[in-house]
């Protein structure tokens, strides 16, 4: 049925325990559906595997049109989930929106022998936001991001004019400032643009 659903603008399942099976078995529901802008899966048990049927299934296929998509309060994802979804949006030449907050505590990976990947998000970010032309709105908020990170985010939305929305915590301290006053400047120039837009020619 989702499938062949032709009325299905809007998904709403926030804060049902779907887990990463029923978030799999809904992504190949949807993997064909050709006219769904927003699916909203706040806290529901998504982890890694469910990131992962969403960011192929959905996020990162090129015959889906979702603008919006919520994965806010999936602590499960950890950062491993978030870079499926974020290596997904580089792909995506409709997604808009894209709320993560809450979704990773740490932004490396443990990996065998007691070592983990220090690199955090810093790459995956610069991949999948550089250069981006649909994406404008990023919730990072109440996720691990280190100085690094934060520098990457604060340079990429200097960079992208697009991004007129990005949210991240408080204590990232003068970078929370700085991407905070890089976000509006882009806002402002995208008022400026829109405003030149609809003058009328004389």
């Amino acid at each position: 049925m989702l499938e062949t659903n032709t009325m299905l603008r809007e998904l709403r399942l926030n804060y049902n325990p779907l887990g990463d099976e029923g978030i799999e078995a809904l992504s190949r529901g949807l993997s064909a559906n050709r006219t769904l802008e927003g699916l909203y899966l706040d806290f529901c048990d998504c982890g890694s595997k469910g990131a992962n049927g969403l960011a192929q299934g959905i996020v990162g296929n090129p015959e889906c049109v979702l603008k919006r998509l919520s994965l806010r309060g999936n602590a499960g994802m950890g950062v491993k989930g978030a870079k499926y979804v974020l290596e997904a949006v580089r792909i995506s030449k409709e997604i808009v929106e894209m709320d993560l907050s809450e979704t990773f505590k740490m932004n490396h990976e443990l990996v065998d022998l007691g070592l983990s990947d220090q690199t955090g998000l810093r790459h995956t970010l610069r991949d999948a936001l550089a250069g981006h032309p649909t994406l404008t709105s990023l919730n990072l908020r109440g996720n691990h991001i280190d100085a690094e990170d934060a520098m990457t985010l604060f340079a990429l939305v200097q960079a992208n004019g697009q991004l007129s929305e990005v949210q991240v915590d408080r204590d990232l301290g003068d970078m929370y400032h700085q991407i905070n006053d890089a976000v509006d400047e882009n806002k402002a120039r995208a008022g400026k643009s829109g405003k030149k837009k609809g003058k009328k020619k004389k």
